[in-house]
């Protein structure tokens, strides 16, 4: 006799979120007792004084568009916000010794960092938006392989024993990266959690709805850090995808798809833009054309990487080749120091790790090829989403990327992830053809 226990599935799901999240806090909070980093005390203190101004309402203030080197203009604000508001909630919004008429380096040498407790609540928050991404990674890989490879590729994710386990290493600093990864993540996984092609075709206000609160993901996501811009591309690439390719009766183009492409296109950049606007007081301003000028300084991200590389030359990366190969050089980071090249069998190691990736690649493309034989739209629409996510992700990331510092590697960690499942997800595959 055979029992069904009711919404097993959705047990099973819980369960491994659930063990998920709590295994990764654990060892994210584990790591926030360890020294501080030297850009967390610049971290800390610019929270302070821009949460401070908020909270006074203080918009008009100077301090909104000093340079880059105090992590004015040209940073976005949303992670100070959140840092923040963590240091407001531990009492440690006021305790600063920071001197902003000197630079970075003066404070340094006089040992003007924050104490303990400031530390402390200012990386507080950012084990739980760790713990955060982990979860919305494995709602994202998800709908693109099975139950064990989704697993097994959160693990990875988790872990990651040829970058080391960076995510955990950063959920434990008051820096901006995991912000900005949480909210790139929430975007997508957003996406993929309704059939929007549906939506669009059934009922204007819901995909109204929709489209806005995606527009409200895109603006936090931008506003946290630039990095995430390819969002935008992606979101606009995927609404194409469903507006303009219909398969029923059978594939065509709609040409009658602009008519929603445009508007929802629109309708989600303007939200997108508003949100970004709003989150940073620097782009207050009254005359349209001084705010576009404003909006092209923030958004120069030539002169940025320019600036890093003149600051770091011994760090810069010039072209593609150097950026590859970096990449292929930190695959081993548990056995080598960073920047070293691995040697011996390590190398080798290495080598079976990328040709593996490559499996993974051929599979997703098959499984699209697979799922658009089989008409299984909304699985094909996932596909579609999560490829266009790991190309777009990695070609703009290789295109800007300026320096070999670790924590500007991150945004590779998903991309490589999702295809690692997707590997595992063939090797299953193959393995259950042979026994057939």
């Amino acid at each position: 006799m055979h029992f069904k226990i009711p919404y097993l599935k959705t047990i099973t799901w819980l369960l491994i979120a659930t063990t998920f999240y709590f295994f990764f806090l654990s060892m994210a909070l584990n790591k926030i007792f360890q020294n501080i980093h030297k850009d967390e005390a610049q971290w800390i203190w610019v929270s302070q004084r821009n949460f401070t101004l908020l909270l006074k309402s203080d918009f008009a203030n100077k301090s909104w568009s000093e340079s880059y080197s105090t992590f004015g203009c040209n940073n976005p604000k949303i992670a100070q916000y959140l840092i923040g508001a963590s240091l407001y909630v531990g009492g440690e919004l006021n305790a600063t010794n920071w001197d902003w008429s000197k630079p970075y380096i003066w404070n340094n040498e006089r040992g003007n960092i924050p104490n303990f407790r400031t530390l402390f609540y200012g990386r507080l928050l950012m084990p739980f938006l760790g713990a955060g991404c982990i979860i919305l990674f494995l709602f994202i890989i998800a709908r693109g392989v099975s139950l064990i490879p989704s697993v097994l590729a959160t693990l990875f994710f988790c872990l990651n024993p040829f970058f080391y386990p960076m995510i955990i290493l950063f959920s434990a600093r008051a820096m901006q990266d995991i912000p900005a990864l949480f909210f790139f993540l929430l975007s997508i996984a957003l996406i993929v959690s309704v059939n929007l092609r549906e939506i669009l075709d059934k009922s204007s206000l819901k995909s109204i709805l929709c489209v806005s609160l995606l527009g409200i993901c895109l603006g936090l996501s931008i506003g946290t850090k630039l990095n995430n811009l390819p969002l935008l591309i992606i979101w606009l690439a995927y609404l194409g995808w469903i507006t303009m390719v219909d398969f029923n009766p059978q594939f065509r183009i709609k040409k009658r798809g602009i008519l929603k492409l445009i508007p929802f296109g629109l309708l989600s950049l303007a939200v997108s833009f508003a949100i970004f606007i709003l989150s940073n007081p620097y782009l207050y301003e009254k005359s349209i054309s001084i705010l576009f000028q404003k909006i092209e300084t923030l958004l120069d991200l030539q002169k940025i990487v320019a600036n890093y590389k003149f600051i770091y030359p011994t760090s810069a990366l010039w072209s593609i080749k150097d950026k590859i190969l970096t990449l292929h050089s930190i695959n081993v980071l548990t056995f080598v120091k960073f920047g070293d090249t691995p040697t011996g069998y390590l190398k080798w190691f290495v080598y079976i790790f990328e040709l593996l990736l490559v499996v993974g690649v051929f599979f997703i493309i098959y499984r699209l090829y697979e799922n658009f034989k089989a008409k299984q739209i909304f699985k094909l629409d996932c596909l579609m989403l999560i490829a266009s996510t790991v190309i777009i992700v990695i070609i703009a990331n290789l295109s800007w990327i300026p320096l070999s510092w670790d924590r500007l590697l991150i945004p590779f960690l998903a991309p490589i992830a999702i295809v690692v499942g997707f590997t595992i997800e063939s090797i299953i595959w193959m393995f259950s053809k042979l026994l057939d």
